[in-house]
């Protein structure tokens, strides 16, 4: 388990995620199937008929949705990016590819092939549900879960292709405009001011759905709205700290001094020392072997109030190599992408020589970003 996630499976090294609200929308399709969409149009079923095929249909769903991302993610691969893992949730899927396309033809060819692939699906399913009923044998609830997820995946492909970003079609479209322009970060602009377009459209339609009595309908396509939204919003929002933090070495923001503790201190103590200096993070030093490791305020919480009289830093510390570090000439946008990746708050900055040098922390790199916004467009009045 991971936070609110579920690992499942590892597909070609890639880890396969639940995410919990995953759970929801499995469970509202397979019941409007089996409540209302298969009845409609089978009416002599039996119930457990009805349930049965609704099950079978909607895990085939999201098997088709994994296989979407898996496309994306395989061509990702090949191209030479990290893929952390896919996490399938309320909206369907997500590939998390680590880094951003280094080329307009990269991020064209990762995003064109998940509509590609949900496209061949959905005419593959057609077909042979089409054969089987017509010229193999008449079994209506295979040609009926075939053809639902036939035209499913087809209509998929083509929201899919939709241009507005973080659609495929939006980093279809933000991989055209990148390549005619020469800029990723002014077709970034582009493609999430269309998308933020094509996101309030889907909201204003959900609300017109919602009073036009359609109430479901109208909620589920203003949530969609919703989500398109925020993510196109902050798509541009990490660009632009990319755009303040690249320039950045770590160098210019590290904290160099930083508190040490030895391995032998008790953890009440440690937490005292927490309260009174307001320090998250402390270097673990022997006086006889040197630098052992780090110890860090979440270390801390993570031992009962009880407990900590009894145990020591050294039975809590990260030591010194597994820890995460940068290089002083990194720059601040490398070592935050460290921090979120590894859901860390520091890390240590370490010289050619092995030497710790510093610190630098993700609040500090927040507040950088705040004085940035601040001295560009000006502090707000606090009235």
């Amino acid at each position: 388990m991971l936070g609110n996630r579920l690992r499942i499976a590892r597909l070609f090294g890639i880890p396969i995620y639940l995410d919990g609200s995953w759970l929801i929308i499995f469970a509202l399709v397979t019941y409007s199937l089996a409540a209302s969409y298969f009845p409609s149009l089978y009416p002599r079923w039996s119930s457990f008929t009805y349930w049965g095929v609704a099950l079978i249909t909607s895990v085939l769903f999201f098997l088709s949705v994994l296989v979407h991302e898996l496309a994306h993610s395989l061509v990702s691969l090949a191209l030479g990016q990290r893929v952390r893992g896919i996490t399938l949730f309320i909206f369907g899927g997500i590939a998390e590819i680590e880094e951003e396309p280094p080329r307009a033809l990269y991020e064209f060819l990762v995003a064109v092939v998940g509509p590609l692939t949900s496209m061949a699906i959905g005419v593959v399913s057609l077909f042979v549900g089409w054969v089987i009923f017509w010229w193999l044998w008449p079994v209506q609830t295979v040609h009926a879960v075939l053809r639902y997820i036939g035209v499913l995946n087809v209509l998929l492909a083509v929201f899919n292709l939709l241009p507005g970003f973080p659609l495929d079609g939006g980093r279809i479209f933000r991989s055209l405009v990148w390549a005619l322009t020469g800029s990723y970060r002014r077709a970034t602009q582009i493609a999430t001011t269309v998308g933020e377009g094509l996101a309030w459209l889907f909201i204003i339609g959900g609300g017109i759905l919602v009073f036009s009595g359609h109430v479901f309908d109208g909620i589920w396509l203003a949530f969609i709205g919703w989500f398109i939204l925020s993510a196109a919003r902050g798509t541009m929002q990490a660009v632009e700290m990319r755009r303040l933090l690249e320039p950045v070495p770590v160098a210019q923001l590290m904290r160099t001094t930083l508190p040490v503790v030895v391995p032998y201190l008790t953890l009440d103590v440690l937490a005292d020392t927490i309260l009174n200096t307001g320090q998250r993070a402390f270097l673990v030093r022997d006086p006889q072997e040197g630098p052992l490791g780090i110890v860090t305020l979440s270390d801390v919480q993570g031992v009962p109030a009880s407990q900590r009289a009894e145990m020591r830093v050294a039975d809590v510390m990260t030591p010194f190599d597994a820890l995460l570090t940068v290089k002083p000439s990194d720059s601040l946008w490398q070592a935050l992408e460290l921090m979120a990746k590894h859901d860390v708050h520091q890390v240590l900055v370490v010289d050619e020589t092995g030497e710790i040098v510093g610190v630098v922390r993700r609040n500090d790199i927040l507040r950088f970003l705040q004085l940035q916004a601040e001295t560009r467009f000006g502090r707000p009045d606090a009235s």
